[in-house]
């Protein structure tokens, strides 16, 4: 899901059975899960366009429901080991497990957000739609993180003229 849906760590294991909708094969994200004075909680996103709604494919419908036959949590979609809210080291270590289970370089979820948005930069996806499905506030926060790394490809001619028209 990291590597598909470019969310931010906190986004991920904020994520609430309530945000998924199996008839739509959405994901709504409205919260994240964050550390605040010490005590890890479900909060509100930083900015309002932070907030979306994705559309899943089936491989990611696929993970979301083997992750609902599993039963772990009535309420996280991805909770720790005991049901319960997932702080990011866990995320991380479970992460690092896993690269080192199939022998891979080691990365974190900020790498995992990076990978998904680069592969659908690189498929075509406009700057606009993109930060949409990044929820950053800017367009041209996306553009410059994600599209102008393309620029030069025969591909992706993209240039911020672009980003005017639309």
């Amino acid at each position: 899901v990291l590597f598909a849906l470019g969310l931010r760590s906190g986004e991920l294991r904020g994520l609430r059975w309530q945000n998924y909708d199996a008839v739509a094969a959405t994901l709504h994200i409205d919260k994240q899960a964050i550390l605040i004075e010490g005590k890890l909680g479900i909060h509100d996103l930083k900015t309002a366009q932070s907030v979306r709604t994705l559309t899943l494919d089936k491989d990611i419908v696929e993970v979301i429901e083997e992750q609902q036959l599993k039963g772990l949590s009535p309420i996280y979609i991805f909770p720790n080991k005991k049901g319960v809210l997932m702080s990011k080291h866990v995320l991380s270590s479970t992460i690092n497990d896993l690269c080192q289970e199939v022998e891979i370089r080691r990365f974190t979820p900020k790498d995992g957000r990076n990978f998904a948005l680069t592969r659908l930069a690189r498929a075509g996806l406009d700057a606009a739609r993109l930060a949409r499905i990044a929820g950053h506030s800017s367009v041209l926060t996306t553009y410059k993180k994600y599209i102008k790394v393309l620029k030069g490809s025969k591909k992706y001619p993209l240039t911020l003229k672009d980003l005017n028209k639309g």
